[in-house]
């Protein structure tokens, strides 16, 4: 089974709620990191969750921008040298075996390059790291109107081999009983959720197991329609809240305000 992709990724893909458009770029910190060098269209991050010494992403800071096909011959080259630049200085101070530079965009489709020192003592030698260690804990932040709509993530990216995705945890930093934004998770007497194969003996889950279909979202008819009742919870800042894979979640729309939170991926490898 293929990873999903994220909510509203759609809406993210034009500009629609962007995470990163929302950053304030004349601060020195954003949240996810430290402002290390402004460019002429681009700033340059220190990454804060980033395992890799070094680890840091230069984020396109002239308007919405998801493709760098979308960029101008100027603002690319402008892109680019800043990117550069920021390796060289990278290279300098902290002497990596190998520079990584990454520009995917898959889960926040706004264009920006992940620049990733490389050390003869990581972990993956040989191949790109894993973003369960690149970049292990994650910043998301809602504004007012904002919410995450009911989707199962599933145990990505193939429940049948390894490494496989099957929680995640959240730690959120904002007062929700202010704020809204609650978290909730759904549940259903439907079986319209799951496929009909079950895992074979030997893959290390319980007898009959079975997994959540693809397009277990809101883009789905079936899923629209299915009958679903709603657990909502309003956890005090601080509180982790860990949830499984296969189950459905979302949060409220947030009502005033903006919701910070931190996420992380549990990992079976």
């Amino acid at each position: 089974m293929p990873a999903a992709w994220p909510a509203r990724f759609a809406d993210h893909r034009v500009g629609i709620d962007c995470p990163m458009c929302g950053n304030d770029y004349s601060a020195d910190d954003i949240g996810w990191g430290i402002l290390l060098s402004r460019g002429e269209v681009s700033n340059a991050y220190l990454w804060r969750s980033g395992q890799a010494r070094g680890y840091c992403v230069v984020i396109y800071t002239g308007r919405h921008v998801a493709e760098p096909t979308e960029l101008t011959e100027a603002e690319a080259t402008a892109f680019w040298l800043h990117t550069l630049a920021l390796g060289r200085a990278i290279e300098q101070h902290y002497r990596p075996l190998k520079m990584n530079y990454q520009l995917l965009g898959d889960a926040i489709p706004h264009a920006h390059t992940h620049v990733v020192p490389r050390y003869q003592d990581d972990p993956a030698a040989g191949g790109p790291l894993p973003f369960t260690l690149l970049d292990p804990w994650i910043y998301l932040e809602c504004g007012a109107g904002q919410y995450i709509t009911p989707h199962a993530d599933g145990i990505a990216p193939d429940p049948l081999t390894r490494p496989r995705q099957i929680a995640a945890a959240t730690v959120t930093l904002t007062d929700i009983h202010d704020t809204g934004g609650a978290f909730y998770v759904e549940t259903t007497g439907s079986d319209a959720a799951w496929t009909a194969d079950e895992a074979p003996t030997g893959s290390g889950y319980a007898p009959g197991m079975r997994f959540a279909h693809d397009g277990t979202d809101m883009s789905s008819p079936w899923f629209r329609s299915m009958p679903r009742t709603r657990w909502s919870v309003a956890p005090a800042p601080g509180t982790l809240m860990v949830f499984g894979s296969q189950l459905a979640h979302g949060t409220e729309p947030v009502r005033a305000g903006r919701v910070r939170k931190f996420l992380t991926l549990f990992v079976s490898e």
